[in-house]
């Protein structure tokens, strides 16, 4: 990892994951450093290939000082 955080959120459905990556935009704030997305699960190096053909939404944004960057896979 490249010292980001990443949360994400897999669903077989691209509709939930649309959905999915706009409550993650709500969520977003005033944050500068946050950047959301989402698509197909295909080829992504962030998610683990066991999970193509699946699709994802993503939050991705820097680690706060001090800690170690995070990475949450939850499977919806």
């Amino acid at each position: 990892m490249d010292g980001k955080s990443y949360e994400i959120y897999l669903t077989k459905s691209h509709q939930a994951a649309a959905l999915l990556r706009d409550a993650l935009e709500a969520q977003r704030g005033e944050k500068e450093s946050f950047v959301t997305s989402w698509g197909a699960a295909n080829n992504n190096p962030r998610i683990p290939t066991i999970y193509q053909g699946w699709f994802y939404a993503l939050a991705e944004y820097d680690a706060p000082e001090n800690t170690r960057p995070l990475y949450h896979l939850t499977i919806c």
